[in-house]
């Protein structure tokens, strides 16, 4: 079979299993970071979700300053066509205040006295909490600590071999999602691409 008919097949394949979690216990479809997403895929979404039966959910979470990439606006006139103007809603996200951010915090590192120290560093992102909780753990938890996001930063950089550095240049200066060929022509890393990714996510 030709590419669009083994993609065809994939999507139905895909629409049934779906649909019968949704009959069966409802179906909750969680898709994050879409503002990466190209038009193709944005395409495949409504293709599937098209042919799903059943209660379903779909949450598509993009950050609000890339609100006019391609897939997000295709995903605005994906829910206003299949959940109505009743049922499509668009939540802005905002910080999490302080009282927030403590209890997160006490909650990820209970007992922990240096969490009241970390919290407000944190900025209302629980990403940046979660950096500074993973220095904390690494660290003697009776030894002096520099609790701010810049210090997390350059201890987990410094913990980067040369090639992955310039995986990470490349990647900051495109701003964008880079396919490996792409990646890999930029870092030059000689086509070592997924190898120093993982490297990196372990770091």
């Amino acid at each position: 079979p030709d590419a669009m008919a083994l993609r065809r097949r994939a999507v139905t394949a895909l629409q049934r299993l779906l649909s019968t979690i949704a009959q069966r216990h409802g179906l909750v479809l969680l898709l994050d970071d879409v503002h990466c997403g190209d038009p193709d895929s944005a395409r495949l979404l409504r293709d599937l979700l098209r042919g799903v039966e059943g209660s379903a959910l779909v949450v598509l979470a993009y950050r609000s300053d890339r609100a006019e990439s391609a897939f997000v606006r295709e995903a605005v006139l994906l829910a206003a066509a299949y959940a109505g103007e009743e049922g499509a809603q668009r939540i802005r996200l905002a910080p999490l205040d302080d009282d927030a951010v403590q209890a997160m915090a006490r909650g990820l590192a209970p007992g922990d006295p240096r969490v009241e120290a970390m919290a407000p560093q944190a900025q209302g992102s629980p990403f940046l909490l979660q950096l500074l909780l993973s220095l904390a753990s690494a660290s003697d938890p009776a030894a002096p600590i520099d609790f701010t996001v810049e210090a997390a930063l350059r201890t987990l950089v410094g913990a980067v071999p040369p090639e992955g550095l310039r995986i990470l240049e490349t990647v900051s200066l495109a701003r964008q999602p880079l396919d490996a060929a792409a990646l890999s022509a930029g870092a030059d890393t000689s086509g070592r691409v997924w190898p120093l990714v993982d490297a990196l996510t372990r770091a």
